[in-house]
């Protein structure tokens, strides 16, 4: 900031599990995918926010219709006018994906963003404390940058064996960078873990 540089945050293990908008008045970009906690199975669509000062300073490298001045009228060249609003970030959409994405995101605003919040608090505690129970200490991180997904070192444990035997008894996850790397969503609960934790001692 002081050398001014613009902040861009990658939002995508973040929108859908963890609250935003307390973050947004320090950083300049915000980009987001809709398939994670967003809950879009599909794929295809993203989402951007950028500073309101910042708007006009930026041109989209591949501006299409929507992100004229006048759609359908601004991009008959040969230069674009663009829309002096955030609508000159705008492409076109992939209709499927934002069909899903409709559906997937009235769960949000049916429960909000706080009431997510706090279940995948308590489910991401519940799975912290279960798996220490088995002597699986997750990763130790500060509070303020835990989130919903908890990593287990695997130490000398074969992930493709593990993973096999998991997916095996439902459970399924995903090895990085020498962890098991487990993550909880809302419509998560205690059998889901309870059912991780017995798997995990029957290795």
């Amino acid at each position: 900031k002081q050398a001014g540089a613009m902040t861009f945050v990658d939002g995508s293990q973040m929108a859908g599990a963890l609250p935003v908008a307390p973050y947004l008045d320090s950083i300049d970009v915000f980009a987001t995918s809709d398939h994670k906690f967003l809950l879009n199975a599909v794929r295809g669509v993203g989402y951007c926010y950028i500073r309101k000062s910042l708007q006009r300073r930026l041109v989209p490298t591949n501006a299409g219709w929507k992100a004229g001045a006048v759609p359908l009228e601004s991009f008959f060249g040969p230069e674009m006018r663009l829309s002096q609003t955030a609508s000159r970030f705008d492409n076109s959409l992939n209709w499927l994906a934002a069909i899903v994405d409709e559906a997937a995101l009235s769960l949000f605003d049916r429960f909000g963003i706080d009431t997510v919040f706090n279940r995948n608090s308590e489910l991401v505690n519940l799975l912290r404390d279960r798996l220490a129970e088995i002597g699986q200490q997750p990763i130790s991180l500060p509070p303020v940058n835990q989130s919903t997904i908890v990593a287990i070192p695997l130490d000398d444990t074969d992930p493709t064996t593990l993973l096999k035997h998991l997916k095996a008894r439902d459970v399924v996850c995903r090895a990085r960078d020498g962890n098991l790397r487990l993550a909880v969503h809302f419509y998560n609960n205690a059998d889901d873990i309870d059912r991780l934790v017995g798997a995990l001692k029957s290795c």
